[in-house]
């Protein structure tokens, strides 16, 4: 576990901190109110009907690995069906790619085998996931093939991300090199940042950003990068959060680190595709990116346009799903949800336990024991440590509003369908609860077999434009209806 992550465990198992009482009042309280939940005919409920558009796929996300043969038959790998069927040169044939692993280096090769006998052999690309696109750079109307690798797992995606682009000339397809000030490696374009200045106070040069009082200082890199030459120039005084002063902390002079392109994306400007190529600017967890923009231009690849993007103004960045966002004001719960301890729900409402089987782990991978109280139509979720040094109390890890008694500020309420809910919040994104990437499930605050009552999740991210710990809005879905509402952490567990 990295220690960003471990860090947002820690704060999130603080963030709900219920009263102590003694274990005679816990003792009677529970023989007085415990009743096992209904968690086995939820279970056997939600087994039929389930919604394709929300389950999990049936492969892993790491099926490809050691794969070798077609893509399209790698049905170990849930991605697989993205190279089914496929004409990448538009002829109207079928094309295919096949994928060589070489497992003493653990690298990899890939070819496609173009319906008409044409061919393209690539050189060894790493482990990352393969993706195919096309593109008509030039304007001659055949199709330019990018084939890319993909590291959305990585922690250090500075450094991983690789993209080869072909061209059909004289007959065959061959390699059309990335822009020359993006780096000579045809499979890794990158860019030097160079960060330098670090202090407390803005330099006078510098522009203060909008969102910062101007009385108030902050620490700061001023970050540039060399080696590309654009219409913008890609210049930034960068904030630095408690993350990223971890990185740069002991910078006292110009600090420079090699960025490679995790992604490239086909554009089109009306008259031509272009490519963007995508950079971290610092880290994965700043979200901050240089783009830089290529043309095909006197028969190469050429930089005209690079710009600095802060994290809050992507869009389309597949890691951060920014493209599914609700604002903290229209996901707002009306009335606001009461946060009640353990002992005053116990009070109101029916304790439900759930037993080790059916609850898991507590989080943290803590052992204890998950309780479930409903009041008023929402539903808390508690949790009590078997050896816990520091509290000896149940803890709030979660609630889910579970009929009409409340609803969000954007009109959002228990009963819709999906439909009606798309219709208030085109946003929301369907995902299951085995899914990757960001906003997926997160199951570490909810009892293990809770999901077992619903098909699938719409889900948006709240985002509230300032550096705290993200949480995603959950219409928790059976039979194409919201069955509950709740709330999640989706990076920390």
């Amino acid at each position: 576990m990295s220690k960003v992550i471990w860090i947002m465990v820690m704060i999130i198992l603080a963030v709900f901190h219920t009263k102590d009482f003694s274990e005679e009042e816990e003792a009677a309280r529970v023989s007085e109110n415990v009743r096992v939940a209904d968690i086995q005919e939820k279970a056997e409920s939600a087994s039929d009907g389930i919604d394709a558009s929300c389950a999990a796929p049936a492969g892993s996300i790491f099926g490809y690995t050691d794969y070798a043969g077609y893509l399209d038959e790698c049905t170990a790998w849930d991605s697989y069906e993205q190279f089914v069927g496929q004409d990448y040169d538009g002829d109207g044939r079928t094309d295919r790619v096949y994928r060589e692993y070489i497992a003493s280096d653990e690298r990899c090769t890939y070819r496609i085998e173009f319906g008409n006998g044409d061919r393209i052999q690539t050189k060894e690309f790493g482990m990352g996931m393969p993706v195919v696109r096309t593109c008509d750079l030039n304007g001659d109307g055949v199709k330019e093939i990018l084939i890319q690798m993909y590291y959305g797992f990585s922690t250090d995606p500075n450094a991983y991300g690789e993209t080869a682009l072909f061209e059909k000339k004289d007959g065959s397809y061959q390699p059309l090199m990335p822009p020359g000030e993006l780096g000579s490696d045809l499979y890794k374009p990158g860019i030097t940042v160079v960060c330098r200045n670090y202090g407390k106070e803005f330099p006078e040069w510098a522009s203060m950003p909008q969102y910062i009082d101007q009385e108030v200082s902050a620490p700061h890199i001023h970050l540039s990068v060399k080696e590309l030459t654009g219409e913008v120039a890609v210049d930034a005084v960068v904030l630095l959060d408690s993350d990223l002063m971890m990185d740069f902390g002991d910078i006292e002079t110009a600090q420079e680190h090699r960025s490679v392109s995790y992604e490239a994306l086909v554009i089109n400007s009306g008259k031509r595709d272009l490519i963007e190529f995508h950079f971290e600017a610092l880290n994965k967890w700043s979200l901050d990116e240089i783009v830089v923009t290529a043309a095909y231009e006197n028969g190469a690849l050429q930089v005209v346009d690079s710009r600095y993007v802060e994290g809050s103004d992507l869009t389309g960045f597949t890691a951060a799903a920014t493209d599914h966002d609700i604002t903290p004001t229209a996901a707002a719960v009306e009335p606001a949800i009461e946060l009640f301890t353990f002992e005053e729900a116990a009070r109101r409402g029916n304790v439900g336990e759930y037993d080790y089987e059916t609850g898991g782990m507590l989080p943290g991978m803590g052992s204890g024991v998950w309780y479930s109280v409903m009041v008023d139509g929402v539903e808390y979720l508690y949790g009590k440590l078997d050896e816990d040094p520091f509290h000896k109390g149940y803890e709030l890890y979660s609630w889910a509003v579970w009929d009409e008694s409340h609803r969000l500020a954007n009109g959002l309420q228990v009963g819709m369908t999906r439909e009606e809910v798309l219709e208030i919040c085109p946003n929301m994104r369907a995902i299951g609860f085995e899914s990757e990437g960001f906003p997926a499930w997160n199951g570490t605050a909810y009892p293990e077999h809770w999901t077992d009552a619903f098909d699938g999740i719409l889900t948006a991210n709240i985002e509230d434009g300032i550096d705290n710990l993200p949480v995603c809005l959950a219409l928790m879905m059976k039979d194409d209806k919201v069955l509950a509402i709740t709330k999640y952490e989706p990076t920390a567990g």
